[in-house]
């Protein structure tokens, strides 16, 4: 699943998967922003099958709390 989170978010901010850890805070290290966040979610959701309630997401700082919020759809 990691690989996986990384090569969505990689590919929505131009980066190599790499630099990301499960420690990255996608807004504040990679400067992503609201409307990123938005799509990497919707992604993320087709991906994996599952559904994020609106304003879930806006909780995500890390890329460990994302793959714990697509752990526990």
């Amino acid at each position: 699943m990691f690989e996986k989170i990384c090569d969505i978010i990689a590919d929505q901010l131009d980066m190599e998967p790499e630099e990301i850890t499960p420690q990255t805070r996608i807004m504040d290290d990679l400067g992503a922003d609201r409307l990123d966040m938005f799509d990497m979610v919707t992604t993320m959701e087709d991906m994996f099958g599952v559904h994020i309630p609106d304003g879930s997401w806006e909780q995500i700082d890390t890329v460990q709390s994302l793959m714990n919020l697509l752990s526990e759809k």
